[in-house]
């Protein structure tokens, strides 16, 4: 199958489907032609968060965060001069890994030349590693990344750390899950190669949960490790202290020395150049805060003192995530987050090598609202004794962007800048939870959540039956206010009558608004709050129009009890059919989810959800009759048949066929791992089949979220997000009206460059297929919607859409000469005979297809 269309950022998919697929011959689904944007990157970034900052001999500044400007979060790095000037772009650290996996935890340490290694947990196998990889000063990468844990010593490494000496040689430790937490190191030379096995740190004993370990090295290579261990109830800090040959100097130490029974966390430790180290971590032993305290470790690992205070007391706060950093003479600075006057606050206080403050708790970095908060400090200091602060910005205002900020201070702990933002991605923002409609001519409209303004707003953009853009993005939403607008869909009938719906945040934080259009795309009126009550909340909205205008909008609400379906009827000028009437009529208490409707050529309509029952966990997928005045036809009756359980069964979504008949599919728990089952119906709701299952790999993967459209003839195709490749990617299984399957599952798309793809939905228009989906594929830009289509006719070759294979199909494989762009396949217009390139070959196609489309 050819498909041609869209390309848009966002989250979500919607699929609209035509008979054109199951023509006598089929092709497969693989053969997607051409994509393009549909909205334009800019806005705020994407999310930035957990930095780490170390400084080199020479000033410059090393940071580290994750990053998930490709949709996923990777470890990425910014190198930075001592007045904080890039040194280049930022680069990511895991290039060799599957777009598609999670790298979080990252922590960097620099050696006496200014090389430096990274490490991070990375769950690309299947379960989580410690991964690293090395550079050089400038930032060039010496070598690949590699595994620092070995297999054997559990099934999860988490909660890596790394700390080097002047030479180069680094230590790596990290938590380690098996029978219980243990705390392992393994140690490298400065070459990355290990010189020995992992080996263990912690001692089990009395405490038997060792987590959060931290590890600071001095330039001779001696290193101290601290970590948390726990008991049955309470949380204490240990340390230990090693000489540069891994041999032990002392045992586990108890560090927090308080005697109550308080929780004791997030350690942190650095070295002098003479083997001294200073341990902080966040104490809870005042009843009524949550201090910053500190201990100071002697050359040989004992520790010298008792431990004393770094915030200075103020009642009531709570002090959060410390960290350190020393220079060579031993003089260290910790900085922590704090709520100050309800404000999430950086702050930072400068200590001499006995532990005595130089001045007071210094205020870094302070938000202006509420709607900001500062948290997840780093700081670095370098051998003239300048300080470097970061840390991350929450903006809860724009929930998906979080920034790293940095600000630097003197030798003389004053500060030489403003904040200023590391991470260099603002010119991209995530756009989500996309929905898609076409007419009966082709033409179609997308919706989306958007970012790029600070806030979710909902965005549409219309395309003509070539998919060719009509017009700019529009705001849909008129609301004028930071509030949260998400989950938007649409429906549109033939005529290309639209109706957009969203769950929107002006009058309560979710209430379900739409606006109407005409089929030029001029609203008509203004945003209508659907939901009658300001009780309850409101999400999953789910529209139809029919042929006549009118239309309906279905939503989940609780109004009552725990979560109802309800819909709401409106005539062809927008006005309420009546008031909000709940579908399920089960007894209360009783929750209801994955509400959708699908209505056939006279108006009629069905609903359908997933119910719990009241016994354990198990969910039924239930469903109304309605005729085209909005009148029940027989009451609420189960859909599944009853094979398989008491099981959940949820994600339901339903297709109907012009004559009436439908087909509802659902994702199905019955088996060791998700399946995706479906069941036919005809016009009376009377079962035409058992529950069937639709993927064909068997039980072992993960399959979830449906979507299921059906075409004029009845036939049907469903679409899920499958795992069965190692990561989330979208399958389809084809169905004639009678139910039978056409060939085997496919997937959607050629994926070269393995990334995730996730979020189906369906529909249909003008004998077309359209499908959409929520993808990574370019790196850099988050999560993107790729919309595509089959052709506007059986002509592969009719590049021009004019129903013709002529001359001017020529000149169009001329315009488009060369090599595709990666990727290839599925996105390059021209390639007829999928070899990648658009070439003299693909002119013979054109020449053997010439003549009037069939």
């Amino acid at each position: 199958m050819k498909w041609t269309c869209t390309k848009f950022r966002g989250r979500g998919l919607k699929v609209i489907i035509s008979s054109f697929v199951f023509a006598a011959t089929q092709a497969a689904f693989a053969d997607v032609l051409e994509s393009q944007q549909v909205n334009n990157i800019s806005g705020l970034g994407l999310d930035q968060s957990e930095p780490v900052i170390v400084a080199t001999p020479t000033g410059n500044i090393i940071a580290a965060w994750i990053d998930e400007r490709n949709g996923t979060a990777d470890i990425r790095v910014g190198l930075y001069d001592s007045n904080g000037l890039s040194l280049s772009p930022s680069f990511q650290v895991n290039q060799d890994d599957v777009r598609g996996i999670d790298e979080e935890a990252p922590s960097v340490a620099v050696d006496g030349s200014g090389n430096f290694v990274v490490v991070w947990q990375d769950n690309r196998t299947g379960d989580m590693e410690i991964y690293a990889r090395r550079y050089d000063a400038m930032g060039n990468p010496l070598g690949a990344s590699f595994t620092v844990n070995e297999g054997g010593i559990g099934t999860d490494q988490s909660e890596p750390d790394v700390a080097c000496d002047a030479a180069g040689n680094f230590l790596v430790v990290w938590q380690v899950f098996s029978t219980g937490y243990f705390v392992f190191g393994r140690h490298f030379d400065n070459l990355g190669t290990p010189t020995g096995d992992s080996f263990q740190i912690n001692v089990p004993g009395e405490f038997s949960l060792a987590t959060l370990p931290a590890v600071a090295m001095s330039p001779s290579g001696a290193f101290t490790v601290a970590w948390v261990d726990a008991d049955v109830y309470f949380t204490e800090i240990f340390s230990r202290a090693y000489a540069p040959d891994t041999t032990p100097l002392t045992d586990p130490i108890w560090i927090s020395d308080d005697g109550t029974d308080s929780d004791h966390g997030q350690p942190d430790v650095a070295m002098s150049s003479d083997d001294h180290a200073v341990i902080t971590w966040a104490d809870g032993r005042d009843e009524f805060s949550n201090g910053i305290f500190a201990q100071l470790i002697g050359a040989g690992g004992l520790p010298v003192g008792v431990n004393f205070r770094i915030d200075e007391n103020q009642a009531g706060t709570y002090n959060m995530n410390p960290v350190i950093a020393m220079s060579p003479a031993g003089d260290f600075i910790i900085s922590w987050h704090d709520y100050i006057n309800s404000l999430r606050t950086i702050l930072g206080q400068w200590l001499d090598a006995a532990g005595n403050p130089i001045g007071t708790n210094e205020i870094i970095a302070q938000p202006t609202s509420s709607s900001t908060a500062y948290t997840a400090a780093a700081v670095a200091h370098d051998h003239l004794g300048r300080t470097v602060f970061a840390w991350q910005s929450d903006h809860y205002s724009a929930p998906e962007v979080h920034d790293i900020l940095m600000r630097r201070y003197d030798i003389n702990h004053q500060p030489v800048s403003d904040e200023e933002v590391l991470n260099d991605d603002v010119d991209a923002c995530n756009q989500t939870y996309p929905g898609v409609a076409v007419d009966g001519s082709g033409a179609s409209i997308v919706v989306w959540e958007d970012m790029r303004n600070g806030n979710e707003d909902i965005f549409m953009r219309r395309f003509d039956a070539q998919c060719n853009p009509i017009g700019p993005e529009l705001l849909v939403n008129d609301d004028g206010t930071d509030v949260h607008n998400r989950n938007a869909q649409v429906a549109m009938n033939d005529a290309g009558t639209a109706v957009v719906g969203w769950v929107d945040g002006r009058v309560t934080f979710s209430d379900i608004f739409i606006q109407r259009y005409n089929a030029s795309g001029t609203p008509l009126g203004t945003n209508t709050h659907v939901n009658e009550s300001a009780e309850g909340s409101q999400y999953g909205v789910e529209l139809a129009v029919a042929p006549d205008d009118s239309f309906i909008v279905l939503w989940m609400d609780s109004i009552i009890d725990s979560y109802d379906v309800f819909i709401q009827r409106y005539d062809d000028n927008g006005m309420p059919l009546g008031n909000n009437v709940r579908v399920n009529t089960d007894p209360p208490y009783r929750t209801q989810t994955s509400g959708d409707l699908g209505m056939d050529a006279a108006g009629n309509f069905v609903v359908i959800w997933s119910q719990n029952d009241g016994v354990g966990f198990g969910y039924n997928i239930y469903g109304q009759l309605f005729d085209v005045a909005g009148n029940r036809i027989g009451t609420n009756y189960i859909l599944n048949d009853g094979s398989g359980g008491l099981v959940t069964r949820r994600e339901s979504t339903v297709a109907m066929a012009p004559d009436g008949s439908f087909t509802v599919t659902w994702t199905d728990y019955r088996h060791d791992e998700p399946a995706i089952y479906a069941r036919r119906f005809d016009a009376a709701g009377s079962p035409l089949s058992a529950d069937f299952q639709v993927n064909d790999d068997g039980n072992s993967f993960n399959h979830e979220d449906p979507s299921i459209a059906a075409d004029s003839m009845g036939n049907i195709t469903i679409v899920w997000t499958d795992y069965r490749q190692g990561y989330p990617t979208l399958f389809s299984q084809q169905y004639d009206a009678s139910g039978m399957p056409i060939g085997a599952n496919e997937p959607i798309g050629t994926d070269l460059d393995p990334s995730i793809q996730m979020w189906s939905r369906t529909a249909y228009g003008d004998d077309r297929l359209f499908i959409a989906w929520e993808g990574n594929h370019i790196p850099g830009q988050g999560y993107d919607i790729w919309l595509a289509s089959t052709p506007d006719s059986a002509c592969p070759a009719d590049l021009t859409g004019d129903d013709q294979v002529n001359i001017d199909d020529i000149f169009a494989i001329l315009g488009l000469w060369g090599v595709c762009p990666d990727p290839c396949p599925p996105y390059c217009t021209g390639d007829l005979t999928e070899d990648c390139s658009v070439n003299i070959d693909d002119i013979f196609a054109v020449l053997g297809e010439w003549g009037p489309c069939e």
